[in-house]
């Protein structure tokens, strides 16, 4: 049967988050973006379907998803910054009713890198921070970031154990997100929002040998073009296999390498951290 659907353009930010948000379906996302605003969401029945929406929405568009057709659909930009993935055959809205604000604003963003992913990125670090604060054996994790495009998750961690980082690792590579494939743990004294301080904990840290693994023959995100396309875009069964690589750019472990992790002290100015030019500077 055919689908009612109702598409919203333009509202509050939060209630794009709680759109971006994975999470089980008992929870009401438009509930989560209620209680994110502070205040009720306000909804309105729509013109041709029973289903609600926000009402101070600049743009409503309400129809309906009929069932087995199939359009040519793209191409257009997507998140990880190439305008061709998706593309094939997809399914259709039949548009019955267009409702607006008076003097209505469309919005619209080249969803590409930072401004336009910012909703996912931050639900993303949210869900998985959460799940390896609960790592069996428990680990001193500080907290995480995820490159612009979701594939690539640092996290930023003290391994007390031997093996810590490689558990961290891996679990981030296996939670509840597709889009993971490159994740890399490093140590509190590592800037993880700074790219170069990352890839220099990565160049004087990791020896590739014994500190990089990858994982073979892995379902990955259905929009990561370097991997192996199974099917076709609009069939249940389009996906893509490739592989994770996890890279264990720590210390050694304050606990069972003690006098090892102490070899890799970074050299810093006196008054690191205590001495900033603001306080100089009227």
């Amino acid at each position: 049967q055919p689908m009612p659907i109702a598409v919203i353009n333009g509202h509050h930010p939060f209630v794009y988050y709680a759109a971006s948000w994975s999470g089980s379906a008992d929870v009401s996302e438009l509930g989560l973006a209620s209680t994110l605003m502070g205040e009720p969401l306000q909804l309105v029945r729509c013109e041709t379907n029973d289903l609600e929406v926000p009402a101070d929405a600049e743009i409503i568009i309400e129809g309906v998803v009929p069932p087995n057709i199939r359009e040519p659909e793209g191409p257009f930009g997507e998140f990880q910054g190439y305008p061709v993935a998706a593309m094939g055959m997809n399914p259709i809205i039949e548009v019955n009713a267009i409702t607006m604000r008076k003097d209505a604003t469309y919005k619209t963003l080249s969803n590409f890198r930072h401004e336009g992913n910012m909703y996912v990125i931050l639900n993303m670090c949210a869900v998985i921070y959460n799940r390896l604060k609960v790592l069996g054996g428990g680990i001193d994790l500080k907290t995480i970031h995820t490159s612009d495009d979701y594939y690539t998750l640092i996290v930023q961690m003290n391994p007390q154990y031997r093996g810590d980082a490689r558990n961290a690792l891996m679990s981030v590579l296996t939670g509840p997100y597709l889009h993971p494939k490159i994740a890399i743990a490093v140590d509190e004294d590592v800037d993880i929002y700074d790219a170069n301080d990352v890839l220099w904990a990565v160049s004087t840290r990791v020896n590739p040998a014994r500190d990089v693994f990858i994982v073979p023959d892995t379902r990955g995100h259905p929009m990561d073009l370097s991997l192996e396309e199974v099917s076709v875009p609009g069939a249940d069964t389009w996906s893509r296999v490739g592989s994770k690589m996890g890279i264990d750019a720590t210390k050694p472990a304050s606990k069972t390498d003690p006098q090892a992790r102490e070899r890799f002290r970074r050299n810093r100015p006196v008054g690191w951290g205590q001495v900033f030019l603001k306080d100089f500077i009227g």
